[in-house]
């Protein structure tokens, strides 16, 4: 039995290779449960109280996604109009970028939490630990790669709310 804990990583914490699989792949079950049981929430939306977390959102964003683009190319909802092909190619940056995020992210937390816990801290600046690693690691791409995903795509909402709330007020004549 192999141990974890060789001079690869001097932060792996020194468990068998066989435990430290084991705990990946539950991890990564646990968080792909998460994600498809934010399918099973869209369904029994008015029976549950929905606390969101980033597994179950991404749950609602897959759902959302296809029901989007199902809308935006379906004849039955676009009733006689072209295509937005605009609005589809937002879409599927949006779910992109927030796919992204959460694939990054929880590859994160499973090398905080998982092959780093042994992670000694530095001086008095950063905690020892898998919190500490995460300081420790803030300004490298796995890090900033999905922040930055998800800091452009809540622009990339926020533009699209604000445009259509712009359009309405053009429509309806509602602005001041």
């Amino acid at each position: 039995m192999a141990s974890s804990g060789d001079s690869v990583n001097p932060y792996a914490p020194k468990l068998p290779s066989e435990v430290i699989w084991l705990e990946h792949a539950s991890f990564a079950g646990n968080n792909l449960g998460g994600i498809f049981y934010g399918t099973h929430l869209i369904h029994r939306s008015a029976q549950l109280s929905l606390t969101f977390h980033t597994p179950s959102q991404l749950g609602l964003v897959i759902v959302l996604y296809f029901q989007t683009i199902a809308a935006l190319v379906s004849p039955f909802h676009r009733k006689g109009q072209n295509i937005k092909w605009g609005l589809v190619g937002y879409s599927t940056v949006m779910f992109g970028l927030v796919t992204t995020f959460t694939a990054m992210n929880v590859r994160l937390q499973q090398l905080s939490y998982i092959d780093n816990r042994e992670f000694p801290g530095v001086l008095n600046a950063i905690p020892p630990g898998p919190i500490g690693w995460s300081l420790f690691m803030y300004s490298k791409p796995l890090v900033i790669i999905p922040n930055a995903c998800f800091i452009i795509a809540n622009w990339m909402a926020n533009g699209l709310l604000v445009s259509n709330s712009a359009h309405h007020d053009v429509l309806f004549n509602t602005s001041n």
